[in-house]
């Protein structure tokens, strides 16, 4: 397999690329029109708009094929860009650039291609209108014709969508110099929802607005040009210094409640004023209390318990209480190893919220991910239903990446207890662990029911789980997040394939150890 080579402007064509703003944008029903026409036209199963990124090529439009994108080092399209005609492979087993590409010898076993360039009014070539077959086929001459012209319609529709992009850069720019209008930022200072005072060097206040009146409900007579420690009695310290701290509130009422105060000095026609804004915390508070208990009781109920067992089965093991067959000692030794595990799961879930402020720890190390992969089957197997089948495939034994072990194994046994949930009688499930380019990817195959279309984007988020009853297996609704929350600390990325009654990729990529 032969990789195109890169553009002599390469550089210049991404920056005019970035410029139409094109790339993972959603699907447009002009553009899947598009492609439909194209496939019926040229009689081919597959037609897509590629757009050629930096290490990828990306389908804004795709008729006939799943996946969103390829790498850029087997695809075709990545030749066709260095062209301004159509490029046509009759037969890719027969070229010697793509008789073993990947796309020809695996799925979607491509043996005819054809692409039209999509090139804009200053030359650059973002990528190809193309139209692709499982079989050998030629173009006429009419079709050949058809594909340029929908490559024009294509390109003028990306011409407009940049016109808009000016044009709004533009609003913004004029926007920007209204915002030093006075009048205009008076508007801006009454609507906002935190409350916003201006002070002088000792406090005392010279403006506010309507939020300042209805959270300490005074009225405004009566709260200029007194010291703002009328209403924030806790404040000290030197207010010509900007600051962000939680304070308590006092209402004309008497009433106490929780906001944060931000400060900033302002130089204003020679003078100094202080800006100090003033958000209602209360209900955060109220919230993060309600959080902090749970998570309390959470750590009493489930972990002492399981500290417990797991204290338990140290002694069994130890042979304490009378000697050990094998047998006995492997399954106590799997359940000791499931309760470490749960253990462990218990705790990232009790630290959840450490993923908003980034302190959670990860002990970064070389791990050898065929036998961690290779480790958490073994766990799954033990306490999985007896007929289902895991296949582990791996292309090189000594695949190394960097990251916390202990993570990793949560995340690949999540993967595995997933697709063991929804896999069929007598499933298979394959896990495969290929090198690509410099990162590892681990992938966990399940022949289940598919991912719902409307499930899709939410199904990394927290607590999310599907309503069909045919997904509906259990758990928290946590694990995924926790996966991707983990993947993306250590430096990757974590992604998923599905087909709805075919079954579900769920795949991660991490960088190589570099030894």
């Amino acid at each position: 397999m032969r990789s195109a080579t890169l553009p002599k402007n390469e550089s210049q064509r991404l920056q005019a690329l970035r410029e139409y703003q094109i790339l993972d944008t959603v699907e447009e029903h002009i553009f899947d029109t598009i492609t439909e026409i194209c496939s019926l036209i040229c009689n081919t199963p597959i037609s897509l708009i590629s757009i050629v990124d930096k290490d990828r090529q990306w389908f804004k439009s795709k008729h006939g094929l799943q996946a969103t994108e390829t790498p850029r080092n087997i695809s075709f399209c990545a030749h066709a860009i260095h062209g301004s005609d159509v490029m046509e492979i009759q037969d890719a087993t027969k070229d010697s650039r793509f008789f073993d590409n990947p796309l020809v010898t695996q799925d979607p076993h491509v043996r005819f291609y054809a692409g039209m360039p999509l090139i804009n009014p200053q030359g650059y070539c973002f990528g190809a209108l193309c139209v692709i077959n499982h079989k050998p086929q030629k173009l006429t001459n009419t079709q050949k014709i058809i594909l340029q012209k929908m490559s024009e319609i294509i390109m003028m529709h990306f011409e407009a969508r940049k016109k808009i992009l000016d044009d709004f850069a533009k609003l913004k720019q004029i926007e920007k110099k209204l915002r030093k209008n006075e009048s205009y930022q008076r508007a801006i200072l009454q609507s906002v929802s935190e409350g916003i005072m201006t002070l002088d060097k000792t406090g005392v206040i010279l403006s506010i607005n309507k939020t300042i009146l209805t959270l300490f409900e005074y009225t405004k007579e009566e709260i200029l040009h007194n010291n703002i420690k009328m209403l924030l009695p806790d404040l000290h310290g030197n207010l010509l210094n900007n600051f962000n701290k939680e304070l308590r509130g006092r209402s004309k009422t008497g009433g106490i409640f929780h906001v944060e105060l931000s400060t900033s000095l302002l130089e204003q026609e020679g003078s100094e004023i202080i800006v100090a804004v003033v958000r209602d915390i209360t209900e955060r508070k109220k919230i993060e209390l309600m959080k902090n208990q749970f998570i309390s009781t959470v750590s009493h109920e489930l972990r002492t318990p399981l500290t417990s067992i797991r204290g338990s089965l140290g002694l069994i093991l130890a042979e304490t209480e009378g000697p050990l067959t094998n047998e006995m000692r492997y399954f106590l030794q799997i359940a000791n190893s499931n309760t470490e595990r749960l253990i462990l799961l218990i705790n990232d879930i009790l630290e959840i919220e450490k993923f908003e402020n980034g302190s959670m720890r990860f002990d970064f190390d070389k791990v050898n991910i065929i036998d961690l992969v290779a480790e958490c089957i073994e766990l799954n197997q033990s306490y999985t239903k007896s007929d289902l089948h895991y296949v582990l495939e791996n292309t090189n034994n000594s695949l190394y990446v960097n990251g916390d072990k202990n993570r990793l194994m949560q995340v690949i046994v999540n993967l595995l207890s997933n697709a063991a949930k929804f896999s069929p009688e007598n499933g298979t499930v394959l896990v495969t662990v290929k090198k690509r380019q410099n990162k590892i990817r681990v992938s966990v195959s399940d022949q289940g029911p598919g991912i719902p279309l409307d499930f899709q984007p939410r199904i990394f988020e927290k607590f999310s789980q599907s309503e069909e009853s045919s997904l509906k297996k259990g758990g928290t609704g946590l694990g995924l997040c926790i996966c991707k929350n983990f993947i993306e600390k250590m430096g990757g990325k974590i992604k998923f394939e599905t087909e709805l009654g075919k079954g579900s990729t769920f795949y991660f990529d991490l960088p190589q150890h570099d030894n």
